[in-house]
């Protein structure tokens, strides 16, 4: 009877040991196919920072919001009120800001600028 106990027991020992906690190849497959879409995935780019928001009042009572961008290579204008929709500057040869359209253009710099704006005009401003 202890023989057989014995035996018995060592089976179930021998059972349980070979259910340990190896793994699969599938399971192996899915990691190392996880890892790559994870790799393969672009990495998001941040905007640059505002380095620099100045609040220009012009002749004529238009108020002019700039906000130039950490590679002063952009700039973002909203015209009137802060609610309005801001539209994105690019930095020309000049210095000077312009719309994708043209449509809006700023020169100048520091204290005094010159905006264009389509239904105003050009305009002088002050900080």
């Amino acid at each position: 009877m202890k023989n057989t106990s014995l035996i018995i027991t060592s089976i179930c020992t021998l059972a349980l040991v070979a259910c340990g906690p190896g793994r699969t190849e599938q399971a192996e497959l899915d990691k190392a196919a996880a890892e790559a879409e994870k790799a393969a995935k672009p990495v998001a780019e941040l905007p640059p920072p505002i380095t620099k928001n100045t609040i220009y009042r012009c002749r004529g009572g238009s108020v002019i919001y700039v906000d130039i961008f950490g590679d002063n290579e952009s700039a973002q204008i909203r015209i009137d009120d802060e609610v309005s929709i801001p539209v994105r500057l690019a930095s020309s040869e000049n210095g000077s800001f312009s719309s994708e359209d043209g449509n809006i253009t700023l020169s100048g710099s520091g204290d005094k600028i010159t905006a264009t704006l389509p239904d105003k005009g050009s305009l002088a401003c002050n900080s």
